[in-house]
This record gives structure tokens, sequence and C-alpha cells, in this order.
């Protein structure tokens, strides 16, 4: 079985780069699955996939709260991303939407948050988090599970903007 990596696509720039960052033996290992709610980029990242050579691909369309049922219960993964994602989750649905991705992670897995803390078009409801805000509610997370573990967004300067990301290890964490 290949390495199992989940990502929230948008229309698949960071998936495009693994071509230049993975050797093609790499690629083969892995089984990409994709999610989005828009058919638009799923067509795109159906095609980056394709020429990618990976050892499959699976993508989904839906809305991001749904992420949890549209995969079967069993699905784990050694990898998921959300990049550019958390500004669009509804603050009602971020607590489930974490846990329920972390849920699905292999025992060595992780997950990768990354995204802006500002935008300047932001769309309709999008909701930017500073990375002290990602903070505390990773934070308060982990607290309802049991576990006291701090987490420290890296930040990063953008010509345009600031972001942040985040690393979570579920060996580190029962879920």
């Amino acid at each position: 079985m290949g390495s199992d990596p989940s990502s929230f696509c948008g229309k698949g720039q960071i998936i495009s780069q693994l071509n230049e960052n993975l050797t093609i033996e790499n690629r083969k290992k892995i089984i990409y699955h994709g999610y989005d709610i828009n058919v638009d980029y799923l067509k795109i990242v159906k095609q980056i996939t394709d020429k990618m050579e990976f050892m499959g691909s699976d993508l989904h369309i839906g809305d991001l709260s749904s992420f949890d049922d549209i995969l079967p219960k069993d699905t784990k993964f050694d990898f998921v991303t959300c990049t550019n994602v958390t500004h669009e989750i509804h603050p009602q649905k971020f607590f489930e939407i974490i846990i329920g991705v972390l849920k699905r992670l292999n025992e060595d897995g992780q997950l990768f948050l990354y995204d802006m803390e500002s935008l300047s078009n932001p769309e309709l409801g999008a909701l930017p988090l500073k990375a002290n805000d990602i903070k505390c509610l990773i934070e308060v997370i982990f607290k309802t599970v049991g576990s006291d573990f701090k987490v420290s967004p890296s930040t990063w300067i953008h010509r345009t903007c600031k972001g942040w990301s985040l690393f979570l290890y579920k060996h580190k964490h029962k879920f």
C-alpha cells in the first residue's frame, strides 16, 4: 500500500509542485485523495494528478463539513493538508472538522494547516485567523480531548500578507 495523503485541493497549485519535489518512484507510492466543493477545481486537479503518475487518485466533491462522511469510516491517511482552507470553515463546524480529520490519520499521520492572516479579496463569509487565533482554537480542541499539548504555529511574511502554518502529529494525541 502506498502513502495515502489527502488534500482539500482547490485548483491543485500545491499538488502540482510534487512533480518538482518528489521523484517518480516516490510519486508512484502515493494514493492521492482530493476534496473540494468546486467541480471546476476538481477537473483541473484531475488533469494534474493524471500527469503525476500516482499509484492512484480519488477526487471528491462536497462541502468541507461533510468530509468525515464522504469516505468509508475505515479510510485513514498518512498526511492531510489544509492549505488556505481554515478561513473558509464556518466557526460552528471548525472543531468537528479538525477532530474528524485528526481521527482519519494513521497512527503516525500528520495534519498540515496553512492559511493567511488577511485576504485582499475575501470570499463572502471568509474568516481569516491570525496565528494566535489558530493556536488558541487548536489548544481548545486538545484540551477537550484530554491533552495539554501546546501548539506553536510558524508565521510567514509574504509580499502582500502574513500567513501561518502548523503541523499536528497523530502519535502525540489520542483522537
